[in-house]
């Protein structure tokens, strides 16, 4: 059994960690304004599933890399797994395709983008 004492020590260490973590994030500069859009899903004959998508650069500021996490979903839209896609070099006012195989063993039959994260 836990003692008392250690749930509370447990528990401000992760509330001082949680604090510190809030604080380095930002400063209140969001960055590049990055959007996904024509994310789609494809079934080759080959039986190959793969997604693709372009990540639009709505700033001034040329982006060196994203990594856009996406959530998957079966046929009746619940999700199943999860994959990443990094794209490069996307130029300021400009776009950038990405092509990534989906490799999971469900049988997924949808895609979201769930964040993008720039990787400067």
């Amino acid at each position: 059994m836990i003692s008392q004492q250690y749930r509370t020590s447990a528990l401000v260490i992760l509330v001082f960690f949680v604090a510190l973590t809030v604080a380095a994030c930002g400063t209140g500069d969001k960055g590049p304004a990055l959007r996904v859009e024509t994310i789609e899903l494809k079934l080759h004959p080959s039986g190959a599933r793969i997604l693709t998508g372009t990540v639009f650069n709505d700033s001034d500021t040329a982006v060196g890399g994203a990594q856009i996490q996406i959530t998957l979903f079966d046929d009746k839209n619940r999700r199943v797994d999860g994959m990443y896609a990094v794209v490069r070099e996307i130029p300021a006012h400009g776009s950038a395709d990405f092509r990534e195989p989906v490799q999971s063993d469900f049988d997924v039959q949808a895609a979201r983008v769930r964040s993008v994260v720039v990787l400067n």
